[in-house]
């Protein structure tokens, strides 16, 4: 499971870097804390808060969970809106 999360992790980083642009990012990483996958990352400005919470539901589906919670953080000037996110 931590592979295949982490192989869609990898997927959307090189999929948004080929996009370009600076705020077209979309990057997060995973871990796995008692038995809930969560996703720590960042979006840029061309992404909405919906838009990454259906991508991140369609990963959490992916690893056979359903996307539980999504917390927007802070706004960073270079990293974008952060978030968590836990799929269970």
């Amino acid at each position: 499971m931590r592979k295949l999360a982490v192989g869609l992790c990898l997927c959307l980083a090189a999929s948004a870097a080929q996009a370009g642009g600076k705020d077209n990012f979309f990057s997060f990483k995973t871990k796995v804390v008692q038995g809930q996958l969560q996703m720590h990352g960042h979006y840029g400005k061309n992404w909405s808060a919906e838009e990454v919470r259906t991508s991140l539901g369609r990963d959490c589906a992916g690893a056979g969970k359903t996307l539980v919670a999504l917390q927007l953080g802070d706004v960073h000037r270079r990293k974008g809106q952060s978030f968590i996110a836990v799929c269970g």
